[in-house]
């Protein structure tokens, strides 16, 4: 397959990386106003047999597409290609950055069309999501997931993701817990009650390069589920300590624990049990992780490549994200209204 790439970025590089690396995949197609993007991507693949002088171009040329814009163009961009050629798209989170374009995006989005919850296809979550599934623990009652990072504190540079126009899309919130409410819904089997939500948010740097940063860099998300799993979400982009993603997940017969500081291991405790069960990880990374990721990361884009790829190619039937599934995650986000 031929699959175009729209926004050469830095979220661009680990799609780039794991579809070079997938036998279905002959031809990566390239677009991006900014050719020092193209260019920085042009070392990482031999694939790269072509670089679109336009959308149109990329359309035409492609069997399906990635979109790695900023999140206020990606309605844009995905209308642009589909009056061209109505292929189907794989979307980075969140859909846009307002539920008005989300909702949009998935009145014309085709068959077979995603959005990159990629959390889903990393080994550890797949891990807790199989064990859970097939463990007689019982109801779901709470979950707190927290990630932090400090990558506000040590990028200097003002990017497009410090900017107003992204709306309630980017910063920490927008940005980082996306990726954990879906992982909570997924792994519960549930959706979120909305009316249930509380929040607080804030920002700590507050300028870059002589700029007022617009977006927050740390807060927390409060709620229940609509099944009554209450859930804490904390993300940072600001901490100096705790980095990394942990994990604590409360079911009526178990208790599971995970922390990236211990990234080989998952802790199991039984509720009527004194020993703690630890679960060994031992999957050989395909793709080496970049600095403030969580382990394998690289690989989760290999695994929802492959999927997507599968379905496309050979109608497999994965439960892979649907843009359904992001409209929820943005119907949470939209509620962070101060």
């Amino acid at each position: 397959m031929n699959i175009g790439i729209i926004g050469c970025g830095n979220i661009a590089q680990a799609h780039v990386k794991s579809l070079s690396i997938l036998s279905q995949v002959k031809k990566i197609i390239l677009f991006d106003v900014n050719k020092e993007n193209i260019e920085k991507l042009l070392t990482l693949s031999e694939r790269i047999t072509q670089e679109a002088k336009s959308i149109k171009e990329l359309a035409l040329s492609s069997d399906a597409f990635i979109v790695c814009t900023p999140n206020n163009l990606h309605l844009k961009v995905i209308e642009e290609v589909l009056n061209y050629n109505k292929i189907p798209f794989l979307c980075e989170k969140p859909i846009a950055s307002t539920l008005g374009e989300s909702n949009k995006v998935l009145d014309i989005a085709p068959e077979k069309s995603i959005i990159c919850f990629n959390y889903r296809f990393n080994y550890i979550i797949s891990y807790i999501k199989s064990y859970v599934d097939s463990s007689n623990l019982g109801k779901c009652l709470y979950f707190s997931a927290e990630f932090n990072k400090d990558s506000a504190l040590v990028r200097k540079n003002i990017t497009w993701r410090d900017q107003s126009a992204q709306s309630l899309s980017s910063g920490a919130l927008g940005d980082l817990s996306c990726h954990l409410l879906d992982t909570m819904c997924w792994i519960t089997n549930s959706k979120i009650n909305l009316n249930s939500i509380s929040f607080t948010r804030g920002t700590r740097v507050k300028t870059k390069q002589g700029n007022k940063v617009e977006v927050d860099d740390n807060g927390y998300i409060f709620g229940h589920s609509i099944d009554e799993t209450y859930f804490r979400i904390k993300a940072s982009k600001s901490d100096e300590s705790n980095l990394g993603l942990h994990f604590n997940i409360v079911f009526e017969k178990a208790e599971i624990n995970y922390t990236t500081s211990h990234s080989d291991c998952i802790k199991v405790k039984r509720m009527n049990q004194v020993s703690e069960e630890i679960i060994k990880i031992d999957a050989k990374r395909k793709i080496e992780d970049p600095l403030r990721e969580l382990p394998y990361w690289s690989d989760s884009f290999i695994n929802i490549h492959e999927k997507w790829l599968d379905i496309m190619l050979h109608g497999e039937k994965h439960c892979l994200p649907t843009i359904k599934d992001g409209i929820h995650i943005q119907e949470v986000i939209d509620r962070l209204v101060a």
